[in-house]
């Protein structure tokens, strides 16, 4: 999910455009293929608040099938809530700017683990990096992409400032609709020259 606050709905698809991205037969719905990958994103919007909800599949007909029916749908699905003359923006919740950072960080991260985009993964990873770039195990051990359901984003409960430059982030999720159980891709944070950066993840059971 990508936020696009601070612009309008039309500047919001303006910049999805220059990115490459062409219209659909739904309004809110924009999409570009790009090395065997088709990739959609649904923009919605409340107030000032105005989101991305981004998805991607294989350009392969039996995805399109699959993921290209499922996915739009759970996209669809999102809502984004605020209540009247409710200021969201970081400034207004009190958010430093280093935990909104390491929000967005978190959050582009985990869509494209669980995209499967490793290229997309490699962006955000630290020049010190060292392993391998793994994906969301989608169909082993009980895992589904179309089905996980990210519930949470854990050690950025404070506000202020970052005190430290390596932080822990789990995104607590569920790997499949029917799991009764939840699982946690933990990542490692560290803060670079030009931002925050991913030194190391793992997917925790």
């Amino acid at each position: 999910m990508a936020d696009y606050s601070g612009n309008t709905w039309e500047e919001a698809r303006d910049i999805l455009e220059q990115e490459g991205y062409a219209g659909t037969e739904a309004a809110d719905v924009l999409r570009k293929e790009e090395d065997g990958m088709v990739f959609s994103v649904r923009l919605s919007g409340s107030g000032s608040k105005v989101m991305g909800i981004h998805y991607a599949y294989p350009a392969v007909s039996e995805y399109e099938e699959g993921f290209g029916i499922i996915l739009p749908v759970i996209a669809a699905n999102f809502a984004i809530w605020q209540e009247d003359n409710q200021d969201l923006s970081a400034d207004a919740q009190g958010m430093s700017a280093d935990v909104r950072q390491m929000e967005q960080l978190a959050t582009a991260f985990w869509e494209a683990y669980l995209a499967g985009d490793a290229a997309e993964l490699a962006q955000y990873l630290s020049a010190d990096y060292g392993g391998g770039v793994e994906t969301f195990p989608d169909g082993l051990d009980g895992h589904v992409a179309a089905q996980a359901q990210l519930l949470a984003v854990k050690g950025l409960d404070g506000a202020g400032p970052l005190d430290e430059d390596n932080v822990i982030i789990s995104m607590e999720f569920r790997p499949a609709a029917d799991a009764d159980y939840l699982e946690y891709l933990t990542i490692s944070a560290v803060k670079e020259g030009d931002g925050w950066k991913v030194a190391g993840y793992g997917l925790e059971l």
